[in-house]
């Protein structure tokens, strides 16, 4: 009897610790759901901010309109970009922050983000009004990708 309570503590503190999201696990570089963008999400201040570290590629939209030297101009413009502000840990998630509208470039949606199980991807809930949308992230490797642009 006494065997089988310690394996079910052990087994449900194995669990929990597993399931255990520390505040700063947010940190460090993401990229974005088009393989496009690397993000930086860092802590300043007890508060969580993301600034674009790296334009991957452009939309081939984008790109097929413009020369090599404009593109590569754009992603030196848009570099450092901050693009995530206000983000606050609270029971597992980052709340009430706000992130940068891609389409217009600068309206800015509601927030939450939240790490999957193996903390290799990050879910990002938007919400504008009566709409919301999740995009993932996943944690950036550079072997991840290839520049293309």
């Amino acid at each position: 009897m006494k065997t089988r309570f310690f394996y079910t503590l052990l087994f449900l503190g194995t669990l929990f610790a597993q399931a255990q999201v520390s505040k700063n696990d947010i940190e460090g570089l993401w990229l974005n759901d088009d393989a496009s963008t690397v993000i930086n999400i860092y802590e300043e201040d007890g508060m969580y901010y993301g600034r674009i570290h790296e334009i991957l590629k452009f939309p081939e939209a984008d790109a097929k309109d413009f020369s090599a030297a404009q593109l590569e101009k754009g992603k030196k413009k848009m570099q450092g970009r901050l693009i995530l502000t206000d983000l606050s840990y609270k029971n597992g998630e980052w709340v009430n922050g706000r992130i940068l509208n891609p389409k217009d470039g600068s309206t800015r949606a509601k927030c939450t983000l939240s790490l999957g199980d193996d903390q290799q991807l990050l879910n990002i809930k938007v919400k504008r009004g009566l709409l919301s949308a999740t995009k993932n992230w996943t944690r950036y490797e550079k072997s991840m990708v290839t520049n293309e642009n």
